[in-house]
């Protein structure tokens, strides 16, 4: 058996229906970090993706201004919407960490 991987890995492969405290209906996302052989699971909104860029922001100055991904209010649950902000969000969180350049990830 080898060393673990010091490589940071991020895999988006399943979604939830959940309901919120008010009763609407949203999809989460189970979004897995593996490093150094150790792996963490959560679920979480797109919103709460989309809200995290917005406090890393002022750490990362090589994200865009701008969320990268559209939030499809009236389709957000169509298999292909979710399927593409499943591919997205992997893609979104692989940015984030090159847009750190190897300094530690902020608390936020």
């Amino acid at each position: 058996i080898g060393a673990p991987s010091s490589t940071l890995q991020f895999e988006v492969d399943e979604t939830t229906r959940e309901t919120d405290e008010k009763g609407w209906p949203y999809t989460a996302y189970r979004i897995t970090t593996t490093y150094q052989g150790r792996t963490f699971t959560v679920f979480r909104r797109f919103r709460e993706v989309r809200d995290l860029h917005e406090q890393l922001k002022p750490f990362c100055p090589g994200l865009p201004a701008i969320f990268p991904m559209w939030p499809n209010v009236f389709n957000r649950f169509a298999a292909d919407v979710v399927d593409g902000r499943k591919s997205r969000i992997a893609e979104y969180l692989r940015q984030v960490m090159s847009a750190l350049r190897g300094n530690p990830v902020p608390t936020v």
